[in-house]
């Protein structure tokens, strides 16, 4: 995914704040969170997108540049970046506050700071060595965490298409083997 405003400010409103840089003074209204995520739009490289949360009150500022430098450090650690990974562990660790909740459909924990559960995730998940890249070379989300030890396709669209091309590539090799067999006889 390409973050820019507009994906930053849709992974605000369904997951809430990636991180938390800086927090102004704001009379935004008590329960509301006002989060201006600034980065290149169509308005012009330095305007601000606004997104209205429930939480505590405050206004928040994103930066799309850092949350890119956030994915390509977690992504260069998923790769097998040792410099990397080692930024991921020395980074300041913050207090993850949380609230956990049970309804109908599972438990929901939500967090002050996205960022810092993602890196949490990640850091169990390469421990417990499930973290891996998808064998499809060109699959557009190569980054998955296994569901079984010797999973190499994120899912199964990816699975089928590399057998696909995989058989076809078979079958391309058996024509024009059978071709030069034909030529030699003749």
């Amino acid at each position: 995914m390409f973050i820019n405003p507009e994906t930053l400010a849709r992974l605000t409103r369904q997951f809430g704040l990636l991180y938390i840089d800086r927090k102004e003074d704001s009379t935004a209204e008590e329960g509301r969170m006002a989060v201006r995520i600034k980065g290149w739009s169509p308005l012009g490289p330095d305007s601000f997108t606004e997104v209205t949360l429930h939480g505590e009150g405050g206004l928040y500022e994103l930066d799309v540049e850092q949350a890119r430098q956030l994915q390509q450090q977690l992504q260069g650690a998923w790769r097998g970046n040792a410099q990397a990974f080692q930024s991921l562990l020395e980074m300041e660790p913050k207090a993850i506050t949380s609230s956990s909740e049970f309804r109908q459909d599972g438990l929901h924990i939500s967090g002050n700071d996205l960022w810092t559960y993602i890196r949490a995730a990640f850091l169990r998940d390469h421990a417990d060595e499930q973290t891996t890249l998808c064998a499809r070379k060109d699959c557009e989300t190569p980054y998955f965490v296994k569901k079984k030890k010797r999973q190499i396709y994120c899912s199964d669209r990816c699975r089928v298409s590399a057998t696909v091309r995989k058989y076809r590539k078979s079958q391309e090799e058996a024509k024009k083997a059978g071709k030069r067999a034909k030529g030699k006889k003749g």
